[in-house]
């Protein structure tokens, strides 16, 4: 796997262990910025994979 990927998948889950720890212990004001922080992320994602380089078109 070349190293770029390998990397991406340890901050992935990196990214899981803060979840798992997010869903134990955040405020209800906690969890509503994280559920609009991972839908951004999801979208923004979708962008780079669409070669979509016009950010601020999406804002």
């Amino acid at each position: 796997m070349p190293e770029d990927r390998h990397e991406m998948r340890l901050l992935w889950g990196r990214l899981a262990e803060a979840f798992v720890h997010l869903t134990h212990v955040a405020t209800d004001e906690q969890v509503a910025e994280t559920k609009k922080l991972l839908r951004d992320t999801r979208r923004e994602m979708f962008r780079i994979l669409a070669g979509d380089d016009d950010e601020e078109g999406d804002r």
